[in-house]
């Protein structure tokens, strides 16, 4: 059974404003670029594996397919064996970002011998965005959960400009809604912010706040280690489930639903869910450019503002 109650129809309903810019994001994603569909697929295919979605592991892009994607492909990248030297440096990048933040470092050399700076983006935005998909359909839907036939969608228009542009536009109007969309509050969405950047690996974010918040230097510390602090239980339960989202869906187990229902209704928890996804997506985005540029100075790209300046300028937005 579902454990939130249609969840698709929440989120492409009330939730539409926050879900469907995630969408967006996704297929411009897709679009832009100049990576191959066939290594976009298997990065894809290698970030529902670690987000736990077996349904998204039996999808397959027609795309990707038409251009010479092989099931023989995928086994190999499955298993880590015969893979080219790029591939390989591609897939544990990739595994990295999404799983792994403290590895990103120590996996850019092996990529940058390979990609360019902007390619290395690419691989990094794919990897997230379908990540951010992938850890809500394993945490949150019977779907995420589902086996049998390998079902194929189409790739958006590709023949779209090859600049990043368009995604980080994207991404702006993702950001700007999951902060104006839904009840949770600015106060509890800053603390998750917070905690996102701490499990990113992310200090500048963790020094930055949202103005209006509520939320002080005091309060902001006590994200550090929230579950022996004296944030109220329902911010304590927020955060350990924002934790799981990020680090390791599948574990949102039957306990944490019901701890979750004390708090939150089930909007409410597909909002934190989003929420979460935007801010994993920001965080380790910046992260990995930030030690791309420690690797080469001149592979420069613009990081992701942390906060998207319609949320700056309207400062706390709904009460808290």
């Amino acid at each position: 059974m579902e454990r939130i109650n249609d969840p698709y129809k929440i989120v492409r309903g009330e939730l539409g404003p926050m879900y469907l810019p995630a969408l967006d994001l996704l297929n411009a994603i897709w679009a832009h670029g100049t990576l191959p569909a066939p290594l976009k697929e298997l990065i894809r295919l290698k970030s529902a594996g670690i987000a736990g979605c077996l349904s998204c592991q039996n999808m397959r892009y027609e795309e990707a397919l038409d251009e010479g994607l092989s099931e023989e492909a995928i086994a190999r990248m499955r298993a880590g064996e015969g893979l080219s030297p790029a591939e390989e440096a591609a897939f544990n990048y990739a595994a990295a970002v999404v799983g792994h933040p403290e590895d990103i470092a120590k996996n850019l050399p092996a990529l940058r011998a390979h990609f360019t700076a902007q390619q290395i983006a690419e691989i990094t935005m794919h990897a997230l965005a379908n990540n951010m998909h992938q850890s809500y359909m394993a945490s949150m839907t019977k779907s995420g959960d589902e086996g049998g036939p390998v079902r194929t969608e189409n790739i958006p228009d590709r023949s779209a400009p090859k600049d990043l542009a368009p995604v980080y536009a994207a991404y702006a109007t993702f950001n700007a809604n999951v902060w104006k969309t839904g009840t949770l509050g600015p106060r509890l969405k800053e603390l998750l912010r917070l905690k996102s950047a701490q499990l990113s690996i992310r200090p500048d974010s963790m020094k930055a706040r949202l103005p209006n918040s509520g939320v002080d230097d005091v309060m902001a510390n006590r994200v550090w280690d929230y579950a022996r602090s004296s944030l109220p239980e329902r911010d304590k339960t927020a955060l350990g489930v924002g934790e799981l989202l990020t680090i390791d869906p599948p574990s949102i187990n039957e306990p944490w639903f019901t701890e979750l229902k004390l708090h939150f209704n089930e909007v409410q928890i597909l909002e934190l869910t989003w929420f979460m996804m935007a801010y994993k997506f920001n965080h380790r985005f910046n992260l990995a450019m930030a030690e791309l540029a420690k690797l080469d100075p001149s592979a420069k790209v613009a990081p992701i503002p942390e906060f998207a300046p319609e949320v700056l300028a309207q400062g706390s937005g709904r009460a808290a």
